[in-house]
Formats: C-alpha cells, structure tokens, sequence
C-alpha cells in the first residue's frame, strides 16, 4: 500500500493540472471574474431602481399634483423624497376641489392641499395651498385625469408621480445597459473560453489520459478532474468579482442609495445566483471536451499523445 502522500486523488490531479497551464488558469479566472462582476452588478442596479421607483412613489403617496402654470418644476423633487424651496400658498384649495368635482374628474379619491410656504416636504393644509395632491383609485388612469384636470382648471398644470420619479431614475439607464450588456458579453466569452482551454488541455494530455485511462481510471473520473479544471478557476474568478463589483457599485452616490433598498440576503442570494450561473456555463463548455477526452481508446491516446 502506497503512503497517503503518494496516493492521486482527483482533487491532487486537478491541482496538478491547473500548476502545469498557470497562464491559461489565470486567463480562465479573470473571464469569470468579468462576467460575474457584470452579472452581479447588473441584478443589484436594476432590482434596486425598481425598489427605488416604488419607495418614491409610496413616499409621496398621490398619484397627481396639481400645481398653477410654471411651478411643476419647483415641486419635482418631492418624487424623489427631497426637499424643495419656499412656494407661496396662493391655491384656493376649497375653489379648485369646486372645479375638479364640476369638471366630473374619473377616479379621484382623496384631494389634499399640500402647503410650501416653508420649503422643505411640506405640510398638509386645508385652506390656502401651494399645491394640490390628488389620490387616485387603483383602476383609475392617471393620464386620462391629467387631461380632465386641465380642462377643468385651466390655470393649472398636472406632475405625474410615476413619470416624475422615472424621468430621475433614467440617469441610470447607460450604466445598467452598459453593464447589462457586459454580463453578456463576459458570460459568452467564458463559454468560448472555457471550451477552448479545455479543449486544448485535453489535446495536451492526450497521452498522460490514455494511459490513465489504461490503469483503470473510469471515464467519470477523467470527465470529473477535465471539468473541474475549468471550474476551479471559474470559482476564484467568479468570488473575486463578486467582491470587486459589491464594492464598485457603492461609490456612486446614487447608487449607494439603490442598494439600500436591498436586504443582505437578497444581496447574497443575486452574488449567488451570479456566480452558479457562471459556474454552469463554464461547466457546460468543457464538457464536450471532457467526454470526448473520456471516450479515447487508452491504446490510441498513448499512441498519438505528445
């Protein structure tokens, strides 16, 4: 019985292998790296914006806000949960709820008059107003209040919350399509990759193979050390981009405030769903080579091996 040193695992095989193709190892990890950094990065900014959107809206509460003609600009921030400067509280809130029941308005709820005088969020007043909340039922639909608010007062103009609230978000949208599009990009060439390494691997050890194959070495057991040489280093890429994009993607302030609408768990649940995908795209790409390396007559392989 040989010492347990000298015994080849498939665990010492596959260390064997990645020592002798450092080079390819690295190249093989920093692709996987890259795509699920990407990936990572990706699935944290758009689950974070959808949170962010409805966080804002369920901030403010009103579907619409009715302002007089010029002032929907000074109110935007109110969508995104800032503060905005002192507006005068020149709305007859009693007049304008006149004139939204006679204009026959479909699928108001609530109207509120939100007083500016201050600046700031605002309080909720019940005589004169600096702007008008509406609150609209579930089945109404606020585009078509926009326009039957217009119509019944004229002298006012309607912020849509939900289109407000998107108009800020959409700064983010060239940096979730250019990570979008990253993820793709790094998942496909670590498919490329990873099949072309192998294959090359495999066409290197072509005699080291057969003639393990020819000492009893079970095909699953060749298909097992084959993967896991691409899988290894799939693995620490994949780990050290996940790191890399977690603490890449908190530097842009606003970005740091997306992931706070993100539990830890969901964090770790998308960092592993990053890198199982990964994981498996490198493990589907070398196993055409494995098999075929598992499937060489031992004889043929020691024959025609380098």
């Amino acid at each position: 019985m040989p010492p347990d040193t000298l015994r080849l695992t498939p665990g010492r095989l596959i260390k064997a292998g990645l020592r002798r193709a450092p080079l390819r190892s690295l190249a093989a990890a920093g692709v996987a790296l890259l795509a699920a950094g990407a990936l990572f990065a990706a699935l944290l900014l758009l689950t974070g914006m959808s949170r962010q959107l409805q966080a804002n809206l369920n901030q403010l509460g009103a579907e619409l806000i009715v302002v007089p003609k010029g002032r929907a600009e000074a109110v935007q921030p109110l969508l995104t949960g800032q503060e905005v400067a002192p507006l005068p509280t020149d709305v007859d809130l009693t007049q304008w709820k006149l004139l939204l029941k006679q204009g026959k308005v479909v699928g108001i709820k609530r109207v509120e008059g939100l007083s500016l005088a201050a600046g700031g969020r605002g309080e909720v007043t019940t005589g004169q107003a600096s702007a008008v909340l509406l609150y609209m039922e579930r089945w109404a639909s606020p585009l078509i209040a926009v326009q039957e608010v217009t119509a019944a007062i004229p002298e006012a103009e309607v912020v849509v919350a939900e289109h407000g609230v998107r108009s800020v978000t959409r700064n983010l949208q060239p940096i979730i399509r250019l990570v979008t599009i990253a993820a793709g990009i790094a998942l496909l060439g670590a498919v490329l990759l990873a099949g072309l390494l192998t294959a090359i691997s495999v066409a290197e050890r072509r005699r080291e193979l057969g003639m393990m194959r020819a000492m009893g070495a079970t095909r699953s057991l060749l298909v097992g050390i084959t993967i896991g040489e691409a899988a290894i280093p799939a693995l620490g890429g994949g780990v050290a981009g996940l790191l890399l994009a977690g603490g890449a993607i908190r530097l842009p302030g606003f970005s740091a405030q997306l992931l706070q609408t993100l539990s830890v768990g969901e964090m770790l649940l998308f960092g592993v769903g990053a890198l199982g995908l990964v994981l498996t795209v490198t493990g589907v790409a070398a196993l055409g080579p494995a098999l075929r390396a598992a499937r060489m007559d031992p004889l043929d392989a020691v024959r025609r091996g380098k």
